[in-house]
Formats: structure tokens, sequence, C-alpha cells
């Protein structure tokens, strides 16, 4: 680590401590739901406030539009998809947030915003071997907290009954792994 190199690690959702034109670099990483939208423009508004003149901020999110552009996902892909966008409204906490950001960062103050849209593959099908190396990583993560989200989502903020919840996790898993099936967020 070069020795002007300083990580500070923190809780973004409460009020920052640091003052202004501090770093170079804030980094935010997989924050979609944290927060409402109210948050995320002060958010970003701490954020640009902390930068020093010509810092970064660099925000690396995901997107709720699953892909597929030669064949036709399976139906239960959307209905995951859905409790996602239905959920938002629910409680506040927006998880189209990469369809909003823009305007929260000019919002902010941010003069240039630069985004740049990744095709980040479910499941080992692509041939490149990085890509089907990401592919499988991404695949787990879905897997690893499938039922956690499906639960506090589903019963808590939707109402479903357990066993809804429990069908729905078997059947977004089963189309996950389905061979012949090419998809990407």
């Amino acid at each position: 680590m070069p020795p002007n190199l300083i990580f500070q690690v923190d809780d973004v959702s409460r009020p920052w401590t640091w003052g202004g034109d501090v770093f170079d670099l804030v980094h935010l990483r997989f924050m979609v739901g944290c927060f409402t939208d109210g948050e995320w423009a002060d958010l970003y508004k701490e954020a640009y406030q902390a930068l020093k003149p010509g810092g970064w901020l660099e925000h690396t999110e995901w997107s709720l539009d699953i892909r597929n552009d030669e064949q036709e996902l399976d139906p239960i892909v959307y209905k995951w998809r859905d409790v996602f966008v239905e959920v938002g409204p629910k409680t506040g906490r927006s998880f189209e947030v990469i369809e909003k950001r823009n305007g929260w960062l000019r919002d902010a103050g941010f003069p240039e915003i630069t985004s740049k849209r990744f095709q980040l593959p479910v499941g080992d099908w692509p041939a490149d071997p990085k890509l089907k190396e990401i592919g499988r990583f991404n695949l787990h993560h879905i897997n690893l907290g499938l039922d956690g989200y499906a639960r506090y989502l589903c019963e808590t903020v939707l109402g479903w009954r357990p066993e809804e919840v429990t069908v729905l996790v078997a059947q977004v898993r089963r189309a996950l792994r389905k061979r012949g099936t090419y998809f990407y967020m």
C-alpha cells in the first residue's frame, strides 16, 4: 500500500464528521434498498462536501433489470424483480437507485457525471473464463442472500405467508440454475 493511502471505513447512513475537502475518493457499493430517496440525496451532498476539489465519488450499484438478449426468461425472474419494485414505495426505500442517481448527484453539486453500465452475468454460461468466474460468483452471491431478502421483503413488508416465500425462493433458484439460460444484470 502506498504510504500516502489511508482507508477509512465508516457508516455512511450517519451524519458525516469528516468536515469538508478531506477525501480524494469516496467509494460506495451495493447500497440499494438502504436509504430513502431523501437520504440518498443527503448522502451525495455529504460526499460532495467531503471531497477535495477534483475529488471523485465512485458508486457501484446493481440494477433490478434482469436481461437476456436472445430468449425469454422464466416469468418467476420477473416476479422476483417485481417484489423489489413493489417494496420500494411501501418502505420508502427505492431499489431503483441507478435510474434516479444522476438527478441526486446533480442536485448535490457534482459538475460532471459519468455512468458506465456493465453486463454482470448470472451463472457460468459465458465463454470468456473471466466472465464465467464472475457469473459463478454472482450466482453464488444471489443464492446466499435470496432467502434472507425474500423472508424480510415478502413476509414483513408484503404480508406473504412463509410457505409462499419458500415456494418463491425455490422457483427463483431453479430458474437461476437452469442450463441453457443466459441472463445478466
